[in-house]
């Protein structure tokens, strides 16, 4: 202190020149710091610009509006599809009482009967699918939907018999959730019931995973529509087959999806492809030779025997596919 007083000029400058330079020191710290801030913030918007100018279009004003215009385009197209799709579903699904499904399920199956009157065209104690239900009436909860499909059922037997199939063979349903209490927008009760009816699989069938690959993660997709799934086995001709898969696929009352289809053709495989050989002149038709019976001699008709070279026998059909209900609670949004 004895130094201080005796130089005190001197000892204010030291003072006042340490001060300055701390404060030198701290301001140019503060600006460091600031400055590789800025320059990070430059080159992270020197990416940004250039990831924007990469796109197409380039996100201008210009290019905005026209995104939004092609986006109301894609609104609009998928409302559009939305309703078309709607419009193979019934009025109303609500539930009906006992006695009304009972009586719609003896009249259709009454008149299906009338239609294939045939010896052995429908299966033994054929009750359109619902067999379980031919003494015991469904529950009242369930009566909304199995009427519809009654009702596809009722409408897909007269496309078999309009189309000229000969004998069906057999119709699986499968159970709806809604037989067994469930109701299908209950995502949590739905889940159950898909675990606890889920096919069994034994061990050898589970695929391992590969080692050293990770499996690939799958998007799930909101489910658009309810499914009923049935297998249908029928006989007829080929015009018969080809007329009635046209008309399930081209209906415009029910949407069917095929999952799968196998036809089996029980005559021999053909020699010739169908519609290689043409009856211009009569002599030719000897060549074929007596294939037995009265249709194989020197006078049969040339359409016959080419029908029996070409396998004219009736197809076996096997059909694996799903009557779809669609829902109408996909909302869109609106775009101003």
């Amino acid at each position: 202190m004895t130094w201080f007083k005796e130089n005190k000029f001197l000892g204010g400058l030291i003072l006042v020149t340490a001060l300055l330079s701390a404060l030198i020191v701290y301001m140019g710290l503060q600006f460091g710091s600031s400055l590789e801030e800025r320059l990070e913030e430059v080159a992270t918007a020197e990416a940004q610009d250039k990831g924007w100018r990469s796109l197409d279009p380039f996100p201008a004003p210009e290019s905005a509006e026209a995104k939004k215009d092609s986006l109301k385009a894609l609104l609009t197209a998928a409302q559009a599809t939305q309703a078309k799709l709607l419009a193979f579903g019934p009025e109303s699904v609500e539930n009906i009482p006992l006695t009304d499904f009972s009586t719609g399920l003896e009249k259709s199956v009454s008149e299906i009967r009338e239609l294939f009157d045939a010896e052995n065209a429908l299966p033994d104690r054929f009750n359109l699918g619902f067999e379980t239900y031919a003494s015991n009436p469904p529950k009242e909860s369930a009566t909304g939907v199995l009427n519809y499909q009654r009702e596809a059922f009722d409408w897909m037997f007269r496309e078999l018999e309009a189309a000229g199939v000969s004998q069906v063979l057999n119709l699986h349903r499968q159970k709806l959730p809604a037989e067994s209490g469930v109701d299908w927008d209950d995502e949590r009760a739905m889940q159950q019931y898909q675990k606890a009816n889920a096919p069994r699989t034994s061990s050898r069938d589970r695929k391992k995973p590969s080692r050293g690959r990770r499996s690939a993660s799958t998007e799930v997709l909101p489910e658009v529509a309810h499914r009923m799934p049935f297998e249908l086995t029928f006989r007829g001709p080929e015009a018969a087959v080809r007329k009635f898969l046209s008309s399930v696929a081209n209906s415009d009352q029910y949407f069917v999806e095929a999952r799968i289809a196998r036809i089996k053709n029980e005559a021999p495989t053909p020699e010739k492809p169908r519609g290689a050989v043409e009856a211009e002149e009569p002599d030719d038709s000897a060549a074929f030779g007596d294939i037995g019976g009265d249709e194989g001699g020197e006078d049969a008709p040339v359409s016959q025997i080419l029908n029996r070279v070409s396998g004219g026998e009736d197809l076996t059909v096997f059909l694996r596919a799903e009557i779809l209900l669609f829902k109408d609670s996909a909302k869109f949004p609106e775009l101003k």
